[in-house]
């Protein structure tokens, strides 16, 4: 396992830097493996040789293609800068807008372009949702308040006389 790991090896026997490109250095594993392949050294003890020399290779290689997937660059390479998009409109330094103090337009909540018009964040545009909701559930629990609790009394009185009468019928 440790073998696996060992890139400075693996950039050893490939005769490659750690800031080759991937094109390098898939051809030039595949140039070792063409090299030490089994198949070329039949017939001698270098056959046994070949054969572990070639599976530590291709354990490497997988490795490090594993690391490539993962990390985007192959092991050792120095990593390339992080890009960042920043939306135009928005920037966390002040901004003039021609009164005698500046406002200051943040990422994280609103900001202004250069119309004066705002637009609405992923996190601006939830708080404005759960506050509906809220809206709509105050309302309907002040509604269902107002509602009495008995009924009408109309209903009450019919269904008073109705239990008379059938009481009295018989």
């Amino acid at each position: 396992m440790a073998d696996e790991t060992d890139f400075i090896d693996l950039y050893g026997k490939l005769r490659l830097e750690p800031s080759c490109s991937l094109a390098e250095f898939k051809q030039a594993y595949r140039r070792h493996v063409a090299a030490w392949h089994p198949d070329r050294r039949r017939g001698s003890r270098a056959d046994t040789l070949a054969a572990a020399r070639l599976q530590r290779l291709t354990a490497q290689y997988s490795a490090a293609m594993e690391f490539h997937r993962r990390h985007g660059r192959l092991p050792g390479a120095v990593a390339p800068p992080r890009v960042t998009v920043v939306p135009e409109a928005s920037t966390d330094a002040a901004v003039y807008d021609g009164s005698d103090v500046p406002s200051y337009a943040s990422g994280a909540s609103e900001s202004s372009d250069r119309n004066g018009s705002f637009e609405e964040t992923p996190l601006r545009a939830w708080r404005t949702r759960w506050l509906w909701l809220a809206a709509l559930v105050i309302v309907a629990v002040i509604a269902w308040s107002l509602i009495p609790v008995g009924g009408s009394d109309d209903e009450d009185m019919s269904a008073a006389e109705t239990t008379v009468s059938t009481t009295a019928t018989p």
